[in-house]
């Protein structure tokens, strides 16, 4: 992804994407606005992100798990509609 070291906003948003988000989109140290939104990605969320990464948006996958210790940062979420597991260190 060398190409794309400047890229800062990616929208793929209603594409019927399917398998695990790549680790690469969660750690361009470049992007700040990633939406996922209404695909069918499965799998879990990344344990680690990038400090740029601002807003995110996973709504309406499969997604499943735990979430991460990142979600309780100032960051813009959206997870509505996947099958999260929340760990006692989420809830608030």
């Amino acid at each position: 992804m060398a190409e794309l070291q400047s890229l800062q906003k990616l929208d793929l948003s209603f594409n019927n994407l399917t398998g695990q988000i790549p680790r690469a989109l969660f750690t361009m140290n470049s992007l700040r606005d990633l939406f996922l939104g209404n695909n069918s990605l499965s799998g879990s969320i990344l344990s680690q992100k990038s400090e740029t990464l601002q807003t995110i948006d996973l709504s309406y996958n499969l997604l499943s798990g735990n979430l991460p210790s990142w979600v309780n940062s100032c960051l813009k979420l959206n997870f509505v509609a996947n099958n999260f597991t929340p760990s006692s260190s989420n809830i608030r």
